[in-house]
């Protein structure tokens, strides 16, 4: 419907520098992650109207074999625009990764009361599993997303999230990869 919220978060698999993700030239973005000769990671958003078409991310500078995986939502409702709300960032495994090394997670400094917590993930290798994010024992966050692929340069994505009622920093710590 009119002033519905678009989120699109998408990840490169790359193994070269140069690599990015190219938006919609109406979509804004609000936060970039990663280097570009290691997944790259964008996070971007835009305001739209009823019966908006689903945002086209594009892999920009890329080689045979390179990856593009994204997950999109639409938020209702937002009082904000996205670009003011976002706090944090994303993490992403490091090249050379393999099973049994675990993502490590940033700590994040929460400001907000009342607000809704994403952790973007990206893995630079295909996995059966990624494990629960529970920062300081504090309470598992709700996995939406998990997406893997063994096309080309493998990798998998996730999106964790957690509904705050009172702002709550959160902890470094760790997700385990599986397989």
């Amino acid at each position: 419907v009119n002033n519905d919220t678009v989120l699109s978060f998408g990840a490169l698999r790359t193994g070269t520098a140069g690599r990015t993700i190219g938006i919609p030239a109406d979509y804004t973005t609000v936060a970039t992650f990663g280097a570009s000769s290691q997944q790259p990671m964008i996070l971007a958003a835009k305001t739209v109207a009823a019966g908006a078409a689903s945002p086209v991310l594009t892999p920009l500078n890329a080689a045979a074999g390179n990856v593009l995986q994204g997950f999109g939502e639409l938020i209702r409702n937002m009082r904000q625009d996205a670009s003011t709300l976002v706090h944090a960032g994303a993490n992403k495994s490091t090249t050379g990764a393999f099973s049994g090394v675990p993502i490590t997670t940033p700590a994040l400094t929460v400001t907000e009361d009342d607000c809704l917590l994403r952790l973007y993930v990206s893995y630079q290798d295909d996995c059966t599993d990624m494990g629960t994010f529970n920062p300081g024992a504090a309470g598992a966050w709700t996995r939406i997303v998990f997406q893997s692929t063994t096309t080309g340069l493998d990798q998998t994505i996730a999106v964790y999230e957690l509904q705050q009622a009172a702002a709550t920093n959160v902890v470094a710590s760790t997700i385990s990869i599986t397989g």
